[in-house]
């Protein structure tokens, strides 16, 4: 394909992804020009009306549309709406009465005043309730503080960050607190009296409480609280328990944990201290795992306490040298190659004879193969075998320029990849010529140099025998005549004597 052919196909490309562009642009508007939801009115049988707004996914500027000037509804829901706040609109509802603001991310959220509400799988720390609110769920939140009204009836606490429960009000009739279940023996999770009485005459922490209602000695239940993300009971467990407790299958909660995407029971056992060469992966170590799977967060945690364990090589001999051609983040694949080269780990060969630089070859990842070759050099005759079988032009042209040696052209010739066979021929061709100038400009340097020094040595015979005949001058000067005619006599005898000798 020449180079119109090209221009003319990337310009079809370009007009094609234009106008389907425009085309979703166009569809988008006439969606939004459409209303989103409709107020549903409901009659109970002894004829109270209920208004009622439910939306699921809808963004904010099409919630704010929508509460506009609904005063009389008496039910919201805004369920998955990606929010960050609670809108401003919902405190002009009066008659609202049931609030339910589920699976956003509201990290704070103002006091409201509603009979039935609902906060859960939110990103909550602090909350403080109502005194009207009757019903409060502020699960799958990071709670690390809350508190009640009086008036509290029902209560749903479930998988947060708190160690402390604060008094419940004597008010309270029902209550769901994920640490019953780790109570000896394991409680159900929702609790009525009279358990709930023990819990209404002051705060307790999360160890007290698992004493108070177990009958036994608690059992080490780490890796069941991570895997089910209760990092409240995770931190307190830690606290009195080895928190690299082991499985049957040589598991710990952290590696359950990463294999299970638990990624917030994670998170919170490496900054609980967990141990991070321990536990079995199949890819040999954890940061080969995290690195496979596509984990920034993950690596970034574990980073900072990187050393020469977390280098282990798998049962194919792949170590996370190798598992970076899986990972997609640039970034952190040059600090981990940093991060190598500092506690001094060399780049080894798999057992199919692959070192990380041919399977950077043989995924196309130059700017990866580019970092690698800066910081490390391996000793194989295959690499430009490698490139001419997967057609990687870039990785031809970066071994040439860390000084690879290009050999060997009729076996990269059998690949039948010619455009690669005719770069290399280019290049021993721009390095024989190269090498001809060099030896070209070090002849021509050679010969100035020699005529420089012939010039110079014509000058200075010049200026002594200049300067003779000036020395010769000056002594004329200086004789006397009679001196003079003595030098005459002696003159002509020696000629004299030098012509007798020719005849």
């Amino acid at each position: 394909m020449n180079n119109i052919d090209f221009l003319i196909k990337q310009q079809t490309i370009y007009t094609s992804k234009q106008k389907e562009f425009f085309k979703k642009k166009k569809l988008q508007v006439e969606i939004d020009d459409l209303p989103q939801c409709q107020v549903q009115v409901v009659t109970s049988p002894n004829q109270s009306t209920k208004y009622i707004l439910q939306l699921q996914e809808a963004d904010i500027k099409q919630i704010t549309k929508s509460l506009q000037n609904q005063y009389m509804i008496e039910i919201l829901e805004l369920k998955e709406c990606r929010l960050k706040t609670v809108p401003d609109e919902i405190f002009k509802m009066q008659k609202l009465r049931v609030l339910k603001l589920e699976g956003n991310f509201i990290k704070v959220a103002p006091v409201i005043d509603v009979e039935v509400l609902s906060l859960k799988n939110n990103l909550l720390l602090h909350y403080k309730a109502g005194e009207n609110v009757k019903v409060l769920d502020l699960s799958q939140n990071k709670l690390q503080e809350f508190n009640f009204g009086h008036q509290l009836e029902e209560l749903y606490i479930f998988a947060n960050e708190f160690t402390i429960l604060p008094q419940l009000p004597k008010s309270i009739k029902k209550l769901e607190l994920d640490w019953f279940k780790y109570t000896e023996p394991p409680l159900t999770q929702i609790q009525t009296q009279p358990y709930i009485n023990l819990l209404t005459n002051q705060s307790v922490n999360c160890i007290d409480f698992l004493k108070m209602f177990s009958k036994k000695q608690l059992q080490n239940k780490i890796i069941e609280a991570s895997l089910a993300q209760d990092l409240g009971v995770l931190s307190s467990l830690a606290a009195i328990m080895d928190i690299n407790i082991l499985n049957e299958n040589g598991d710990t909660a952290l590696s359950l944990s990463l294999k299970t995407d638990n990624l917030f029971s994670v998170r919170h056992l490496i900054e609980l201290g967990a141990q991070l060469e321990l536990g079995s992966y199949a890819q040999g170590n954890i940061l080969s795992f995290a690195l496979e799977n596509n984990l920034p967060t993950i690596i970034n945690l574990i980073y900072p306490k990187l050393n020469s364990s977390l280098f282990t090589q798998d049962v194919y001999g792949n170590s996370p040298l190798h598992y970076l051609n899986k990972c997609d983040y640039d970034d952190i694949n040059a600090k981990i190659i940093m991060k190598a080269k500092q506690l001094n780990i060399q780049m080894n060969f798999n057992i199919y004879g692959q070192s990380p630089i041919h399977l950077a070859i043989q995924k196309s990842k130059n700017w990866l193969l580019s970092n690698m070759l800066k910081h490390y050099r391996i000793e194989a005759d295959d690499l430009f075998m490698m490139a001419a079988r997967y057609d990687n032009l870039g990785a031809v042209m970066l071994l040439i320029n860390n000084n690879y040696p290009v050999e060997e052209f009729s076996k990269i010739a059998i690949c039948r990849n010619l455009k690669i066979y005719r770069v290399l021929k280019s290049y021993e061709n721009y390095n024989i010529q190269k090498q001809l100038k060099k030896q070209m400009d070090s002849k021509n340097n050679f010969n100035y140099e020699v005529k420089l020094i012939h010039k110079k040595d014509m000058q200075s015979s010049n200026f002594l025998r200049q300067k003779k005949v000036q020395e010769d001058n000056n002594i004329d000067e200086n004789q006397s005549q009679s001196q003079k005619s003595q030098n005459y006599i002696k003159l002509l005898r020696h000629c004299q004597r030098n012509s007798r000798k020719i005849i």
